[in-house]
């Protein structure tokens, strides 16, 4: 029996390029946004070998994949029951959920199939791989973002299973594939233009999902006077559980402009300045070179700040943000200019979901 939150759905190719008959069977799952957009160029790289593909997807993972499958030459059809193939998969695949209870469900169901887990963020599979663990399954293959990444689920993960030695491969996440080609400084100067910005700098802040205003209010009363030079986007993360006009009216008193016609993606090509938490956009503006603001308060005490550690995103509460905003905007510090030597060591070869794919593809085990 599936988990009441989530549903089966059948993941085909577009009715323009059919497939021979499929010789080895893939189950994935998805419970996140981010973790969608990991999974789904994985997901048309195994389709291009002529793996099936059978996804369990909950939450923002269905929403993600229903509205972009398409952009990866994908068809996302809701399927009951269990289609035969998926019934006997010859390997899991994971992106790393919030709390990891749909990984865990997989991994319970099929106990003897090898698994892999995409982390789009740093120590973002840590639920998940102690759920499994703790259940005494089979702990997936991690492919992690990059060294960082391997350090801290080697170090991090190690005092909490000291008896459990978890297969790490570095292979950058396929979220990021897509920046391979885009021309990042184009494509934000157009999205000014449609947000009627002009020259005015933009900073976007986009908020962890907490459940609460307190870090939002602390946000608002600290920036409200910032110069009118300055807009602001504000966008709620999608599983947070408050109202996008609860967060209207407590920025009302703010420089903010109205960005709801538009994706986070693309508010985040167009921003001068991110400004986020743990978060997977912290990432994307690390790799576009943009200068980005991580928020320590709400932290939760079990996760550090990766990117601060790297030295590409700068640390700062709430009442900070004003001088810090605007040190970034000007760009002439040396934290600035030294956030600037250090993003540019993070660059994408467009070849991540090629990678997760051949690991996928050595973890098949053949039924006969």
């Amino acid at each position: 029996m599936l988990p009441q939150y989530a549903k089966l759905y059948s993941i085909a190719d577009a009715p323009t390029n059919p497939r021979p008959i499929e010789h080895h069977h893939v189950v994935v799952c998805a419970e996140e946004n981010g973790g969608s957009d990991a999974l789904l160029p994985v997901v048309q790289e195994l389709r291009t070998r002529n793996v099936g593909v059978t996804a369990l997807l909950a939450g923002e993972g269905a929403k993600a994949f229903q509205a972009k499958g398409s952009r990866y030459g994908l068809g996302v059809s809701e399927v009951s029951p269990w289609p035969p193939a998926a019934t006997r998969p010859n390997a899991l695949l994971y992106s790393a959920s919030n709390d990891g209870r749909l990984e865990e469900y997989l991994s319970a169901t099929f106990p003897d199939v090898n698994s892999v887990m995409i982390e789009d963020h740093y120590e973002s599979s840590r639920y998940a791989v102690s759920r499994i663990h703790r259940r005494g399954l089979r702990v997936p293959t991690i492919c992690g973002l990059d060294t960082e990444a391997d350090r801290l689920i080697k170090e991090r993960f190690k005092p909490l299973f000291p008896d459990l030695e978890i297969p790490v491969v570095v292979t950058g996440s396929p979220t990021f594939d897509v920046l391979d080609t885009e021309d990042t400084t184009a494509i934000g100067r157009e999205m000014k233009e449609a947000l009627g910005l002009g020259d005015q700098k933009l900073v976007a802040y986009l908020m962890p999902a907490l459940g609460h205003t307190q870090l939002a209010c602390a946000v608002a009363q600290a920036c409200k006077d910032i110069s009118q030079e300055v807009a602001f986007a504000v966008r709620r993360h999608p599983r947070d559980s408050v109202s996008d006009c609860r967060y209207r009216q407590v920025f009302e008193d703010m420089a903010c402009i109205d960005t709801s016609a538009y994706t986070t993606e693309e508010i985040g090509r167009a921003a001068d300045v991110v400004v986020t938490q743990r978060s997977t956009q912290s990432i994307w503006a690390a790799y576009r070179q943009k200068p980005n603001i991580a928020m320590r308060r709400f932290l939760a005490p079990e996760f550090t700040l990766p990117l601060v550690d790297a030295g590409v995103s700068l640390e700062a509460y709430p009442h900070e943000l004003p001088v810090v905003i605007q040190e970034l905007l000007e760009g002439t510090s040396q934290r600035c200019a030294n956030l600037r030597a250090n993003m540019a060591a993070y660059k994408v070869d467009g070849k991540a979901a090629f990678r997760v794919a051949e690991i996928v593809c050595q973890a098949l085990v053949a039924y006969y």
